[in-house]
Order: C-alpha cells, then sequence, then structure tokens
C-alpha cells in the first residue's frame, strides 16, 4: 500500500516541506544522472538506435528541468508555493482534470 492519501492532511512546517521536496528532487535527479543516462549511453555507443536516442534526450531535459527547479527552491523564488495556504480539499482541484484525480 502507498504512503499517500489524499484525504490526509499533515501539518508541516513550510521549512520542512522545503527540505522534503528538495530531497526527493535530488533522488529524482540521482536517478537520472546516476542510472539511466549512463545506462543509455553505454547503450548507444555499441548498439544506437533512434529510440534510445530519443530517450537520452528526454533523461537530459528532465535532469535540467530538476536542476532548475533546484535552484528555484534553493533561491527562495519557490518559498511561496511553501507557505501559501490552501485548505487541502482544495489543493490542484483547479489545476486537474477530474478524470485524473479520480485515480
Amino acid at each position: 500500500m502507498s504512503l499517500y492519501d489524499r484525504n490526509r492532511a499533515p501539518v508541516m512546517h513550510p521549512a520542512d516541506a522545503v527540505f522534503a521536496v528538495h530531497g526527493f528532487l535530488e533522488r529524482c535527479r540521482g536517478w537520472g544522472t546516476e542510472r539511466e543516462i549512463p545506462k543509455l549511453l553505454a547503450r548507444l555507443t555499441t548498439d544506437p538506435s533512434p529510440e534510445d536516442a530519443a530517450k537520452l534526450h528526454a533523461w537530459t531535459s528532465w535532469v535540467t528541468f530538476v536542476d532548475h527547479a533546484l535552484a528555484e527552491i534553493e533561491s527562495g523564488h519557490l518559498d511561496p508555493w511553501f507557505t501559501e495556504h490552501r485548505p487541502p480539499a482544495d489543493v490542484g482541484a483547479e489545476d486537474t482534470p477530474a478524470d485524473a484525480r479520480d485515480r
């Protein structure tokens, strides 16, 4: 069973939330830079394919995006995302199609 529970509304200090998200993004970045990208580079060296080249491009773009997000977190640019209060039932409601919320 997943630890995620959409009905749970934990109380967390914004600095703790920033720390948790930053740590998660660092782990995500590591997955790309330490596992996926090296694996694809090795495969492309021995058996190049357009599919693997596209995957490599996607992973490098994704790591670039994560780097940008990390930099914005570290600079404080995203602090309002962690300090603005929104009732738990409303979080993401206007940003997510109803069918996706129900999955």
